[in-house]
């Protein structure tokens, strides 16, 4: 059995499934965006996930180092942030080849 503090540790709280929502919706509304309209980089072509990636580097980056100097206990912890990463890479494939882009 897990000490207390090591269960906290595991636990996801609810801004982890926030942050990700978040950014799902930003890729589902900005990778058709990119691909159909400005028809420049694929960012999410083939499975590959630039877009996942380059959110994530920012979140890590620069909007935890900030959250963190303002309250270090509202940082995303490794396991959120691989929550975060799953659900962006998850939602890259959908925009073009999981029938949004056959339905505009």
């Amino acid at each position: 059995m897990l000490d207390p503090l090591r269960q906290s540790a595991l636990r996801l709280r609810p801004a982890a499934l926030l942050v990700g929502t978040l950014g799902s919706c930003a890729i589902g509304f900005l990778v058709p965006y990119t691909n159909m309209v400005i028809r420049g980089a694929h960012i999410a072509a083939y499975f590959n996930n630039p877009a996942a990636l380059i959110l994530l580097f920012g979140l890590v980056f620069i909007v935890n180092v900030i959250i963190g100097v303002v309250h270090r206990s509202w940082m995303l912890r490794p396991a959120e942030l691989a929550l975060v990463y799953v659900m962006w890479t998850v939602s890259t494939s959908i925009p073009l080849f999981g029938l949004t882009a056959f339905l505009l």
